[in-house]
């Protein structure tokens, strides 16, 4: 990320990402994953950003939007959690590129903004993309030696 984006994400959130409740004592702890965190600070820059569109556009493809930042997460949490994570995180792969395709339809009908705010989003999706890849890629290859 650029350190514009990078600071328009991380402002927005001081003091709110990593807190996920336990399922078990009903605490809030803070949650170890780096990509749980760029997840939580993306969906808080895209409620902020769609409360910026269109009426139109807020509740249509703002609340896809939305509800796919929260998808995202909400999927991590359960990857994380999973004795097979190879399927959860290819689940994940798709629902980050469904997230991109979204952003960019939102570009090109014109409901952020401004093209900073496009941009802030798009690198922050494309960010995530890459953890998740990367987790994909360490999953497996945690696999093969128990193949082997």
């Amino acid at each position: 990320l650029s350190a514009a984006a990078s600071s328009a994400i991380d402002g927005k959130t001081s003091g709110r990402h990593g807190l996920v409740p336990d399922r078990v004592t009903k605490k809030f702890v803070v949650h170890p994953l780096p990509i749980y965190k760029k997840a939580m600070d993306l969906a808080v820059y895209i409620e902020n950003a769609v409360k910026g569109f269109s009426r139109y556009h807020k509740y249509s493809i703002g609340a896809d939007l939305r509800n796919l930042s929260r998808g995202v997460i909400t999927h991590i949490i359960s990857a994380n959690s999973k004795e097979d994570k190879l399927t959860a995180l290819l689940t994940l792969r798709d629902m980050i590129e469904e997230l991109k395709v979204v952003i960019r339809i939102c570009k090109e009908v014109k409901a952020f903004r401004s093209f900073t705010a496009f941009q802030t989003a798009a690198e922050a999706a494309v960010d995530l993309g890459r953890q998740s890849e990367g987790w994909i890629k360490s999953v497996k290859q945690k696999s093969r030696p128990a193949e082997q």
